[in-house]
C-alpha cells in the first residue's frame, strides 16, 4: 500500500511537471528558455549547502572539506570561481573514529551552515569529524578569519 501510494505521487509531480512546461511554452510562446549549467569538482562530495547572495552576485557551495564562491553568470567557469579548502586534521578524524563513527564516510568537515554575516564575512559552519566548529570567512577571498569551536 505504501509503495503504491509513493509511486503515484512520484508520477503525480512528474505530471505537474511535464503540464506546467507544455502551459508554460503555450501561454509564453516568446519566452526564451534557460539554459542549465553544471558545476562539479573531481574528488569533491557532498554539495550539501548553498547561499545564493545577491550582495555580490555569487552563490556559495559548501561541501565535504570545501567552500566554493561561483559567479552567477556562469557557474561553470572555474576561473572564475573562488575556494577554500577546509580539512579535518588527522587528529580529530582519529578521534572521530574512536566515537565508533566511519573514518571513510563520517569523519570529514560537512559545511552545513552558509551565512551572509554582513557584506564583507560569511558565517560558516562544519561538522569537523563530529566536533562541530564555524568560522567567520572573508567573502571577497574565502580566507579563514576567525575560528572557535560550537
Amino acid at each position: 500500500m505504501f509503495c503504491t501510494s509513493l509511486l503515484l505521487s512520484v508520477l503525480s509531480c512528474y505530471v505537474m511537471v511535464i503540464f506546467s512546461l507544455c502551459f508554460f511554452s503555450c501561454c509564453f510562446p516568446d519566452a526564451k528558455e534557460r539554459s542549465a549549467k553544471r558545476f562539479s569538482v573531481d574528488g569533491v562530495f557532498n554539495y550539501t549547502s548553498l547561499l545564493l547572495s545577491q550582495e555580490d552576485d555569487m552563490l556559495y557551495v559548501g561541501a565535504r572539506e570545501a567552500l566554493f564562491a561561483l559567479s552567477l553568470s556562469d557557474i561553470s567557469k572555474t576561473k572564475l570561481q573562488k575556494n577554500l579548502t577546509w580539512g579535518t586534521p588527522a587528529g580529530k578524524r582519529e578521534e572521530c573514529s574512536f566515537k565508533g563513527k566511519n573514518l571513510e564516510t563520517d569523519c570529514f568537515n560537512y559545511i552545513k551552515i552558509l551565512l551572509r554575516l554582513n557584506s564583507t564575512h560569511l558565517y560558516v559552519c562544519g561538522t569537523y569529524a563530529f566536533s562541530p566548529i564555524c568560522a567567520y570567512i572573508v567573502s571577497n577571498d574565502l580566507s579563514l578569519c576567525l575560528l572557535f569551536t560550537s
